[in-house]
């Protein structure tokens, strides 16, 4: 390699040096080159890496700039047309070139590793790429251009081919011509050359038409050989004119100008040969100077500047050409001049000059006019170039302005203001640019062609319209901004304004309210109606805001952060506004309630000052007398009485609203005034009423009326539902050293179990979130549950009192301790139980106020919901005009703007329902839940309908738009196929063209193009075919319509205009083979055509089985159809050619058909040709039919199939909707066992409903499968998804109904074993690990799971049984059974029941034969309905379950022993009544009507039935034989004499007969005596244990003075020192009046002057006894119990009783007691009476007491003197022992005195008023803290003993007025009179009747409990005092005779004694009291 580079550098050198610089400069850069690349070559072999050829980098950059030259060559022509543009087709010759290039480039480029050659080779395929793509688009656009204006040139190139061929042949006629001319042929040629000239002119005209059009460079090559070739031929014409016809003129033309392209000049020196060459230049000049001059460059300047310039060049060419000439013509000038005469040189000179001058004139007339041209050319261009910037300028800010409309909710305030400073600065530049492109376009379109200045015009005018615009643009959106700003800061104005006055509202809203405080609460008043006035218009201005809303919002200008605080403070103020509409009427009302409030106490306030002043007054002057006897006060207390619940009502009202205002307080005032003037009042009266006696007055409570007759309250805890687990032991020493403990203990556990149920009952209570209803009800229940607690309250206080009375009383530290304990739990459990319930309170008023929002929100939203559902049912069909697509996308926009409107209701729905979740989710939310739901569902559903219409109207818009662009595009290649179908139409009819094979294929291979073009715009012709159909039928009825009817018709016909060119094209090639053998193929063809289509109509059956398949199988089969309609012309027009054939019988070229062994004749080929033909036309035309039949066929079973499957899919998706729905509802429902018993009804109820609500499914699910029962195999098969379906929708119809038959069966089964009528509610009755059970005969039974043990006895019940053990220490058998009952009454809540209530309840079932018997059910569904009402009427005290089960239990153990199941009616209401709260006779009343008959009568057996089940009751407590025994004949018997031994009695006998109260039955009355007991306190004290007051019952001696006994001591048969058990006592229910008091003390002196055996030959019984034989059963045995287990249970399981069953056991003990008794006191028989049973238990006791005292009851005084000698000795030694116990007392209480007032004086401290309690001390010294505490304790003591003083005042008061009435009783004249009292003589207090029917003195029931023993017994006045002393007296005088008158007077001695020293006493501590 290197000897060649040394060879080619030493050749270039030799070059270089010999052949001169020209060779150095083209040989230098070659050999740098060479030297340069043969260096890297070496370098790159020495470093060993790979190379690439040089030859081939250089061949490749030889060929790309081989292809880039034309290219570029091309490129510049621009889109100014060629010849070659018109007979080109699409396809580009240099593809596969340039494609072969960038491959080899691509290949070059892996393989060299020289980056820079890599990038060189990279940038010249990029440029090539370029380049290409460029071209490629300009010979697109050429190719348009050419086909536009194809058919005026190839009108212009036929002409000018005729011309030419026309030139051709004259030329040869011309040179045929003979040496002598033929005179006629020159004259012919002559006129032909005439004639031609107006064909040539013709030929110039539309050479001009197509170079305007674009087309000069096309036309130009032809029109110059055109014009030279004419131009020749006139030369040699017009030398024959010249020769022969000199007449003859050339015509010269002038419209045609064409440069000779070269001209000789000979260089000779002959004269005249010189000269002649001077005029020859002359005539170019002359000729120059007229093209300079020609049209062409007379124009306009900016006229056809292409044509100037190209003019002006050849010019300019032509000058320089002859340049030369004129400077060879001077160089000759001096030879020419010398060889010439002086003639021709004087002639030459001129020439010369003349020369000289013209070639002047020409070049100045050349440069003016080039300087002309150059500089229109130079404005021209720089007015386009200022034009293409600024219309650059105007798109981008187009496209600006369209992303910022678009974007204007996207992008920010920033943005948005730099976008228009930018468009404005913008706008500011282009200004100038504006002004100077209108300018200097207004000057080119003056010096333009009209068409040129109508294009500029346009150009202009578009460019300033655009203008405009963005200048109007720039202007709206400034105005709009500044609209946005002013509307944004008047929403926000607003907004705030709205703000400030919910702020304002809320406050007033927040406003504490001062019951108490009227000015304020009317000030309130007043700014809340003010607020309220304002509600409408702010809700006005709030619908306003949120109307406008979207567009402030909306505004360009506002940032995200504002935009989101404005729309939060937006959300915020229709939240709160929400809230403020509803609390501003709530709060005007409670304002209204507490004024009315007010001024109604105030009007009870200044009412009752009224009445209460005189009242006081009366009273005062009454008291005044100081007679008590001598005011009659009865009407007095009555008012009194009367007043007390409205006196008690204001000062309660009063003491709450007024509790923490000043004592100045006016109406405070006037409240203690009122409660003063009560208290006053009360006061006075018992003053009035009541003698002086021990008590302790100081002890009432303020406000708490205090008359004779107390009203009592019922305190007792009722039985809960469970106990309390934890209950600390008392000490049973402590127990037995304070009795009181126990009932402590027991009203604490009631009290703590209640309070432990009624918090779980409120914890457990749930309500539906969002049901008002439920709320409410809950909220009135919550209400009563905490009006019960408040009426517990005074259970409380009292329990505490009575707890801190127990701590006083007991010294026992651990007591003390527990005490304290439980006091303080109970007070923390009460205090617990009420926050919660007070919390739950507020929770649901608040729930109740958020639910009431949401619900109000809710409806807003559904009516919003509902207006959109509206709107979109209200939408029409989508229109395809752009007015209608404008106005339905406007109305889109409006309503997506009302969507965001209303979006606002939704989110505060969805808000609210979600607080709701969020805060009460402990609740029943489901409800919230499903409608939020619902809401959302339906909210997401219309947002997406907007969604899809706005996109369908977007996809309408678009199709409308570019349909008319299609449409455009579409007729434009029509245009150009039309003009190909011509040119090929043109070509295949050319004369001998068929005869050439090669032609005729490349003509064949252009229509297949061309067909292949047809057949890919195919669709596209249909599309806008049915596009256009769509607008037509939108565009109905206007002048629109039909234009693009008549458009739509134009393309229809060109369409088939050109199939059928491209038809006849075809057959015109195919006539090229032999006519049969073209139709033979032709029909073969078309045979297998229709056999193809055939098979795939074939393929496409069967019939789909769902509606996507079927609609497919239409869209293909609709291709199918326009294939047919396509292939249908070529079908017909084959087949008409061939009849057309066959009628012409052609045989010629057939014979090679069919060879046959023989020769044919032509009748017979011609006979085989057309049978062939004849049978492929006939196949031909029954395939065809028989393929559009089937299509046909197959087209009416798809329209069939989609119609009948549209159908089943509507029905389908309608049930399916149905049934989403109904099982949405049956997803809601909660399991049974979660709801609640009270709602199964209800449950039921609405299940059913729904059940009834989807019975229309049924049809529907019927007519589905009747739907898809109609598709049988044969017709249409389903497809396995339709099938699913239908399985689907029937399996879940056939789900549906067997869930809700199942959830009615549950329900029935609950409602039956859970519902009212059932005993589930009961199981609730007893707790772990106790269960209730039932047996077959529905009786219950109780399983213990611990000891795994069954019974019959409620777990409670034998708790109850336990603890009445306690009262078996009650010596007395009647009050034991009475408190036994007492407390098994109130166990079972039966002391609340009425008796008109109980009446009440079993009319309510039908109780009225007494006879029947009920069954288990019966009985719990009666006390069900009893207790249910005493629930709702002491709904903390009873729990009606634990009653209900306890009843059921205690009524069949009394009447069911055996457990059967069935109780006898008459047994239930006996049970029942007996211990109901009534009057006792109504009780006597009631029972015996129900065993009397219609008359009223009742005979020996109806009675013997009622004491039957009397009877039961004491003797379930093994009670009966203190009662005569369960025999009742003998009661019966003692009835029915007492009546004279009628065969029937009246109720008055009866209740006669009663009122004797018979043995047995009378446990009856003294249960009635011993609860109205319960709550009397007697100011006296036990004489035993020291109680003060005396609660229960109180037994007063009749033997000693001033001695009482409690009920405590008295049953436990306790005494004190000196008394004796068998002394006489009287027992008091009540407080003593002080007319018993003077009658009891009557009692005791008579008592004092009789002996002990006048008691024991009187004894006095409290019953009447009946005659009656003791029962001997033995008790020991078992019980039937066990004989009746429950049937079909195992022993193992079964309930069972052991023989120590308590009931029985506790019978047997009673009757064993009995029969002791009876046979300790059967020595008294022979001093009893024959009427007295032996079986008196008071008297047995008594002697039983007697012989324990060791005293005989024989050893009694027998006469008068041991009488009066035994009382002188005892009343004589009572007296004293009074008189040293009062004196001491005295003497105790005034050493106390005295010393209390030494230390008084002594400290310097004034008596304070005594505090209730200790106040707490201020910790300012220690000894400030001592002192404070000495003289609180100091007050107390003063307190105490004026208390006591006041005490002993009344005491004395109350002695000297009965040691007055002694003295006139004494004194008055003795006379007989019957004594009327009763001694007690022994420890029964069973009540005698008198033969006046009138209480006995040996028990007084005073007041009885309200409503519990009746009114009679409160209201029966006391005995008349004066009788009781007169009856005393005739019982002294008939005691004592005369003869024992001084032990008389001893005893008034002793008196007057008495009475000396208690007024000595009094007299001390009244004058000690007034020193003080």
């Amino acid at each position: 390699m290197h000897p060649k580079v040394d060879s080619v550098r030493d050749q270039a050198v030799d070059l270089m040096t010999n052949r001169g610089d020209h060779c150095r400069k083209v040989i230098e850069p070659k050999l740098s080159e060479l030297n340069q690349r043969f260096a890297a070559i070496s370098q790159r072999i020495k470093s060993g890496k790979p190379f690439i050829p040089l030859k081939e980098l250089e061949q490749f950059d030889f060929d790309i700039q081989k292809l880039l030259e034309p290219l570029e060559v091309e490129i510049q022509q621009g889109v100014n047309l060629k010849e070659e543009d018109f007979n080109k087709d699409m396809s580009e010759d240099d593809e596969s070139t340039v494609k072969e290039l960038l491959q080899r480039g691509d290949t070059l480029q892996k393989r060299i590793t020289d980056e820079r050659k890599r990038e060189e080779i990279k940038i010249k395929q990029q440029l090539l790429q370029t380049k290409h793509n460029a071209l490629k688009d300009l010979r697109s656009q050429r190719r348009k251009k050419a086909l536009e204006i194809s058919h005026q040139w190839y009108q212009y190139k036929r002409q000018a081919d005729d011309l030419m061929t026309w030139l051709d042949d004259i030329e040869k006629k011309l040179a045929s011509l003979p040496d002598h001319k033929d005179e006629q042929k020159l004259k012919e040629i002559d006129g032909e050359l005439e004639k031609k000239k107006e064909d040539l002119n013709a030929v110039h005209r539309q050479a001009e038409r197509l170079s305007k059009d674009g087309a000069a460079k096309a036309v130009e090559p032809t029109l110059i050989q055109l014009s030279k070739r004419w131009r020749d031929f006139e030369s040699k014409f017009a030398q024959f004119r010249r020769l022969n016809y000199a007449e003859i003129q050339t015509v010269h033309e002038d419209t045609t100008f064409v440069m000779t392209e070269s001209m000789t000049v000979e260089t000779t020196y002959v004269p005249s040969t010189y000269l002649a060459e001077i005029l020859q230049l002359l005539q170019a000049l002359s000729e120059v100077e007229e093209r300079l001059s020609s049209p062409v460059l007379q124009v306009k300047d900016y006229e056809d500047l292409l044509r100037q310039e190209e003019c002006l060049k050849n010019i300019k060419d032509r000058l320089g050409r002859l340049q030369g000439h004129i400077d060879i013509i001077h160089s000759k000038k001096i030879p020419a001049l010398q060889s010439a005469t002086p003639r021709e040189a004087a002639n030459i000179q001129d020439k010369l000059t003349q020369l000289n001058f013209q070639w002047e004139k020409v070049n100045k007339m050349y440069r003016d006019r080039q300087a002309r041209f150059d500089k229109s050319f130079e404005k021209w261009r720089l007015f386009h170039c200022d034009m293409k910037s600024f219309n650059h300028w105007l798109t981008e800010t187009e496209e600006k302005l369209s992303r910022a409309q678009i974007e204007v909710g996207d992008v920010g305030h920033a943005k948005t203001n730099q976008f228009l400073q930018e468009l404005q600065d913008g706008i500011g530049r282009q200004q100038a640019v504006v002004k100077t492109l209108n300018v200097t376009g207004e000057e080119i379109i003056e010096q333009s062609s009209t068409a040129d200045a109508n294009v500029l015009k346009e150009q202009l005018g578009s460019l300033n319209t655009r203008w405009q615009e963005i200048c109007k643009q720039l202007v709206e959106k400034k105005k709009r901004i500044e609209e946005e700003k002013n509307i944004l800061s008047e929403f926000q104005e607003d907004l705030n304004k709205l703000i400030l006055w919910l702020e304002e509202t809320e406050s007033i809203i927040a406003i504490p309210l001062e019951p108490g405080n009227e000015d304020q609460l009317r000030d309130c008043l007043g700014k809340v109606k003010l607020k309220v006035e304002e509600l409408p218009p702010h809700k006005g201005i709030l619908k306003r805001l949120n109307e406008s809303g979207g567009i402030a919002l909306g505004s360009a200008s506002l940032d995200p952060d504002r935009k989101h605080k404005l729309e939060s403070t937006l959300k915020e103020a229709n939240h709160r506004l929400v809230k403020v509409s509803k609390d501003l009427p709530e709060k005007q009302k409670e304002i209204e309630i507490l004024l009315k409030d007010f001024i109604e106490l105030d009007q009870q306030l200044n009412q009752l000052t009224l009445w209460v002043t005189p009242v006081k007054n009366q009273l005062e002057l009454y008291n005044q007398v100081g007679q008590p006897g001598a005011f009659d006060i009865k009407e007095t207390e009555a008012a009194v009485q009367a007043k007390q619940p409205n006196v008690e009502e204001v000062l309660s009202k009063g003491c709450h609203l007024y509790k923490e205002k000043p004592a100045s307080h006016p109406v405070k005032k006037k409240l203690e005034d009122l409660n003063a003037d009560w208290k006053a009042i009360n006061h006075l009266i018992q003053q009035l009423k009541e003698k002086p006696a021990l008590g302790a007055p100081g002890l009432f409570s303020p406000g708490v009326l205090t008359s004779g007759q107390t009203v009592a309250v019922d305190t007792q805890t009722r039985v809960t539902k469970e106990t309390t687990t934890f209950k600390p032991e008392m000490p049973s020493s402590v127990l037995l050293e304070i009795p009181a403990l126990a009932d402590f203990n027991k009203a604490w556990a009631e009290l703590t179990d209640w309070l432990s149920r009624l918090d779980r009952e409120i914890k457990s209570q749930r309500v539906t979130v969002g049901d008002l209803d439920d709320i409410n009800d809950m909220i009135i229940k919550q209400k009563a549950i905490l009006q019960d607690l408040e009426q517990r309250r005074p259970q409380l206080d009292e329990l505490i009192t009575a707890a801190q009375n127990l701590k006083n009383k007991t010294s026992n530290q651990e007591a003390r301790t527990i005490i304290t304990d439980r006091i303080e739990k109970i007070q923390s459990q009460w205090d617990e139980v009420h926050g919660h319930l007070q919390s739950r309170r507020q929770q649901l008023h608040e729930m109740s106020k958020d639910s009431t929002q949401w619900l109000e929100a809710k409806q807003e939203a559904e009516q919003v919901l509902e207006q959109a559902k509206n709107k979109l049912e209200s939408w029409k069909e989508i229109s395809y005009t752009v007015e209608a697509l404008k106005k339905q996308n406007t109305e889109l926009k409006q309503f997506s703007k009302e969507i965001r409107q209303w979006q606002i209701n939704v989110d505060v729905v969805n808000d609210m329902a979600l607080k709701l979740l969020r805060d009460y989710s402990a609740d029943d939310t489901s409800k919230v839940e499903l409608m939020t739901d619902n809401i959302n569902t339906t909210w997401a559903t219309i947002n997406k309908r907007v969604s899809e219409r706005e996109a369908a109207l977007e996809s309408a818009l678009l199709m409308l738009q570019v349909f008319y662009l299609d449409l455009e595009k579409f007729l434009a290649w029509l245009t150009e196929a039309e003009t190909t179908a011509n040119v090929l139409q043109d070509a295949t009819h050319k004369e001998k063209i068929l005869e050439d094979a090669k032609t005729v294929r490349e003509l064949m291979k252009q229509w297949q193009d061309l067909q292949a073009e047809i057949d890919t715009h195919t669709d596209i012709f249909h599309n806008l075919d049915e596009n256009g159909q769509k607008i037509l039928r939108s565009l109905e009825g206007s002048e629109d319509a039909v234009l693009l009817q008549r458009r739509l018709d134009n393309m229809n016909f060109r369409w088939s205009e050109l199939r059928k060119k491209s038809l006849n094209i075809r057959s015109h090639l195919e006539a090229s083979t032999d006519q049969w053998k073209r139709l033979h193929l032709s029909l073969q063809e078309l045979l297998a055509w229709l056999q193809l289509k055939e098979d795939e109509l074939k393929q496409q059956a069967p019939i789909g089985g769902d509606l996507p398949t079927v609609q497919k199988q239409n869209d293909v089969h609709r291709t199918l159809k326009r294939e047919l309609k396509t292939k249908e012309p070529v079908i017909m027009s084959a087949l008409e050619t061939v009849r057309i054939f066959l009628a012409e019988q052609p045989v010629e070229g057939l014979e090679k058909l069919y060879p046959e062994p023989r020769e044919l004749s032509p009748e017979e080929r011609a006979q085989n040709v057309t049978k062939l033909l004849r049978r492929q036309a006939d196949e031909v035309k029954t395939e065809w039919d028989k393929l559009n039949l089937h299509s046909a066929d197959w087209q009416k079973k798809i329209d069939d199939a989609l119609e009948r499957l549209q159908g089943l899919q509507e029905a389908m998706d309608e049930l399916d909707l149905k049934l989403r729905q109904a099982e949405v509802f049956k997803g809601s429902w909660q399991p049974v066992g979660d709801l609640l018993i009270d709602s199964l009804q209800d449950h039921l109820e609405k299940v059913k409903v729904y059940r009834a609500e989807i019975v229309p499914l049924k049809e529907k699910v019927h007519q589905v499968n009747e739907l898809a029962h109609r598709f049988t195999p044969p017709d249409i098969q389903l497809s396995p998804y339709n099938l699913s379906c239908v399985e689907d929708l029937n399996t879940r119809w056939k789900v549906l109904q067997v869930a809700v038959d199942e959830r009615i069966r549950q329900l029935h089964e609950a409602h039956r074993d859970f519902g009212p009528t059932s005993q589930h509610f009961l199981t609730t009755s007893v707790q772990g690990p106790w269960e209730r059970a039932i047996s077959p005969n529905k009786v219950p039974y109780y399983i213990n799971h611990e000891t795994q043990t069954t019974c019959w006895d409620h777990p409670k019940m034998t708790e109850l049984y336990q603890s009445l053990a306690d009262l078996n220490n009650v010596r007395f058998s009647a009050y034991r059974t009475a408190m036994k009952l007492r407390r098994l009454q109130k166990a079972l809540c039966l002391d609340l029941l009425s008796l008109s209530a109980a009446c009440d309840a079993l009319d309510q079932h039908n109780l009225k034969q007494n006879d029947q018997s009920m069954d288990i059910l019966q009985i719990i569904n009666c006390l069900t309905t009893i207790y249910d009402r005493l629930e709702q009427e002491h709904n903390n005290l009873v729990n009606v379950p634990l009653c209900v089960d306890m009843c059921l239990n205690w009524l069949l153990n009394v009447y069911d022993t055996g457990r059967t199941g069935r109780i006898r009616v008459l047994s239930f209401k006996t049970g029942v009544v007996s211990l109901c709260k009534a009057h006792l006779e109504d009780k006597y009343r009631y029972l015996f009507k129900q065993v009397a008959s219609s008359t009223g009568f009742c005979d020996q057996r109806r009675l013997g039935l009622l004491l039957h089940d009397s009877i039961q009751i004491p003797r379930q407590l093994g009670e009966v034989a203190s009662f005569g025994g369960s025999n009742i004949e003998p009661s019966v018997r003692s009835c029915f004499q007492f009546a004279n031994n009628k065969p029937e009695i009246e109720a008055a006998l009866f209740l006669d007969w009663m009122r004797l109260e018979p043995q047995s039955m009378v446990w009856l009355p003294v249960l009635h005596r011993v609860a109205a007991a319960e709550t009397a306190k007697h100011q006296a004290k036990c004489n035993i244990c020291k109680e003060c007051p005396i609660i229960g019952f109180r037994y007063r001696s009749l033997k000693h003075f001033n001695y009482d006994i409690c009920q405590s001591c008295f049953f436990s048969g306790r005494v004190a020192k000196g008394h004796k058990m068998h002394y006489p006592m009287v027992e008091y229910c009540t407080p003593t009046t002080s007319g018993e008091d003077v009658r009891d003390f009557a009692k005791v002196l008579k008592n004092k002057f009789r002996t002990k055996r006048y008691f024991a030959k009187h004894p006095r019984m409290g019953y009447l006894p009946v005659q009656t034989v003791l029962e001997g059963d033995n008790m020991e045995t078992p019980v039937t119990l066990i004989n009746f287990w429950p049937v079909d249970s195992a022993p193992a399981s079964s309930p069972q009783l052991s023989h120590d069953d308590t009931h029985s056991r506790i019978e047997h003990y009673a009757s064993r007691l009995a029969e002791m008794e009876n046979s300790n006191g059967s020595y008294l028989n022979d001093s009893i009476s024959p009427n007295e049973s032996i079986d008196d238990e008071h008297l047995l006791i008594q002697h039983y007491c007697q012989s324990l005292n060791q005293e005989s009851p024989l050893s009694q005084p027998r006469s008068p003197a041991q009488i009066l000698i035994s009382l002188e000795s005892e009343e004589r030694g009572e007296l004293e022992r009074i008189l040293a116990d009062l004196e001491e007392e005295n003497r105790n209480l005034q050493a106390e005195y005295d010393r209390l007032k030494q230390q008084h004086d002594h400290k310097g401290l004034s008596p304070l008023p005594s505090p209730p309690e200790m106040m707490p001390v201020s910790p300012q010294s220690p000894r400030d803290a001592e002192l404070i505490a000495e003289a609180k304790l100091l007050r107390q003591h003063k307190g105490r003993l004026e208390a006591r003083m006041q005490i002993l005042e009344d005491h004395n008061k109350q002695l000297e007025s009965q040691l007055h009435r002694l003295r006139q009783l004494l004194e008055q004249p003795q006379a007989d009179a019957k004594v009327n009292g009763t001694t007690l003589s022994s420890p029964s207090t069973s009540l005698q009747r008198s033969d006046s029917s009138q209480p006995m003195l040996l028990r007084v029931v005073g007041s009885q409990t309200s409503e519990t023993m009746g009114e009679d017994d409160l209201l029966s006045p006391p005995q008349d005092t004066s009788t009781g002393l007169e009856e005393v007296m005739e019982q002294l005088n008939n005691s004592f005779p005369s003869s024992r008158g001084h032990n008389v007077g001893s005893l008034f001695h002793m008196a007057d004694d008495l009475g000396r020293a208690m007024e000595t006493l009094v007299t001390v501590m009244t004058d000690d009291k007034v020193l003080e």
